[in-house]
């Protein structure tokens, strides 16, 4: 007998056929243990937080340090919510409490929306139709034509700077002043014919305004006229040339000195790429590219950034393909967040507030607490599986598995952990019956889950499934086989 490890231990890493490999990590995260090996452990659970109005359209969620609270845009009605308490759930978890109130209406109720704020107590929202401006320090809510098509917002060095719609072009406002937009604060991307103007955002030091295939940087380098009147503050950087435009502006993602998204050039489909203030970096691989370039409808997508036990993840939602993908930037690879039905994660958009994060749902425009402590979907047994990539032998030849055991680290809950194992002796097409194994009582948290006798084959993909609803890490598996 031979003892073969098998990778239980790893990510969403699709081949283009089944044949090659379907590898996927549902609803867990590759984490380094102790000994500096890695484990799988749970992907963060939700738990509602708030109806703000029931089945609403979720458009957009921001957070405001400086008027401490979450901006939420619900179909037509702009929200201010804070934390007002909080309860104690079973086990000893914290959940806090939110309350609302509504601060304005847009005259639009479905569709993107976006938000920034300026050092002048002004929180700029943006529909693609009209600019609307609350002003929390006279707790005042306006609606603001400003003579242009502002689709896109963000803000930078006093400057609110606008994307115009269906144009190449982009604005700016006064500095700090968010009803007046100076004629001469004007910019448009020329590096290709027919581009037009899709969104802004403010990196770091660089503004990166994005186009239909290309995107450009600018940066805030003001010159003076003969006459000293001040022109357009910021200037091409002609040093970097990004042949990438955007598909969605709703994946564009920033934080933690990174800035992402579904990009897409003259010469190729739909590709995640990442940029650290200079020329972006694919994050797909060849499987996650040819899914991407299979999709259905790639542009109906949703993203954002969020870090969750020290892992920074930039998570995508298709909505019409019912797909969700997470990149952890820590570990390197993707896995699949899913809903309690292994349907696309319905969060639009994380935000951290008050030591939490939270989320808009795509389903119900409800807003969710959502925490690595949380062991399940709003009450929903969260779909925790590893399908590994497939085993063969160098010459194709069949050999006997005789016994498969999984390592894993149950801490000294009261709650059994339980494994399903199902097999594909087919080339990952199909996987037949679950298996079940339970560990063992609460204090033996390392244990030695097995199964005997599971046949011969030539080609053997295993796929696990984890039950509990405490603390648990997949530590690591084997096989031994015989020729």
């Amino acid at each position: 007998m031979q003892s073969v490890p098998i990778n239980i231990v790893g990510g969403t890493n699709p081949a283009r056929f089944p044949k090659l490999g379907r590898e996927a990590t549902y609803n867990m995260i590759v984490t380094d243990a102790a000994n500096g090996s890695k484990g799988l452990v749970p992907y963060a659970g939700y738990e509602l937080s708030k109806v703000i109005k029931k089945d609403g359209e979720a458009r957009a969620l921001y957070v405001s340090p400086s008027y401490g609270h979450m901006i939420a845009v619900i179909d037509e009605g702009v929200y201010a919510l804070t934390v007002s308490g909080e309860v104690v759930r079973e086990g000893n978890v914290r959940k806090k409490l939110i309350s609302s109130s509504q601060i304005g209406t847009l005259a639009t109720d479905s569709g993107a929306v976006e938000i920034a704020e300026n050092a002048n107590k002004e929180i700029a929202i943006v529909d693609g139709l009209f600019q609307y401006l609350f002003n929390y320090g006279t707790n005042t809510f306006s609606q603001i034509s400003p003579g242009f098509k502002p689709i896109s917002i963000t803000y930078q060095d006093s400057y609110f700077q606008y994307a115009v719609g269906d144009t190449n072009e982009f604005r700016m406002s006064e500095s700090n002043d968010g009803t007046q937009f100076p004629a001469e604060y004007l910019g448009a991307i020329e590096t290709k014919n027919a581009n037009n103007c899709i969104a802004v955002r403010a990196h770091g030091r660089q503004l990166y305004v994005f186009g239909s295939t290309v995107t450009e940087i600018w940066q805030d380098l003001p010159t003076i006229n003969q006459s000293l009147v001040i022109n357009m503050p910021y200037k091409r950087d002609n040093s970097v040339n990004i042949d990438y435009g955007c598909l969605n502006k709703e994946t564009i993602a920033d934080g933690f000195g990174f800035l992402v998204w579904l990009a897409v050039s003259e010469e190729a489909g739909p590709v995640i790429v990442y940029s650290e203030g200079s020329n972006p970096q694919p994050l797909s691989t060849d499987g996650i590219d040819f899914m991407l370039s299979n999709l259905t409808d790639p542009s109906d997508a949703s993203a954002f950034l969020y870090e969750q036990d020290g892992h920074i993840f930039y998570q995508i939602t298709f909505k019409t393909d019912n797909l969700t993908l997470a990149y952890d930037f820590k570990e390197g690879i993707f896995i699949s967040p899913t809903d309690e039905k292994l349907n696309a994660h319905p969060a639009k958009k994380v935000v951290y507030f008050e030591g939490s994060h939270y989320f808009l749902s795509y389903e119900d425009g409800s807003l969710y607490e959502m925490n690595s402590t949380f062991d399940s979907y709003d009450g929903h047994a969260i779909p925790r599986i590893r399908r590994c990539s497939p085993d063969r032998l160098p010459d194709y030849e069949d050999f006997r598995v005789s016994k498969v055991q999984v390592v894993a680290d149950n801490g000294y809950s009261e709650n059994q952990l339980a494994i399903d194992l199902s097999l594909s002796k087919d080339g990952s097409v199909s996987f037949g019956n679950n298996v079940r194994r339970e560990l063992g009582p609460i204090g033996r948290t390392r244990q030695l889950t097995r199964w005997y006798d599971l046949g011969w084959s030539r080609d053997w993909t295993f796929q696990f499934s984890f039950y509990g609803k405490s603390y648990y890490a997949i530590v690591d598996a084997t096989m031994e086989i015989a020729a």
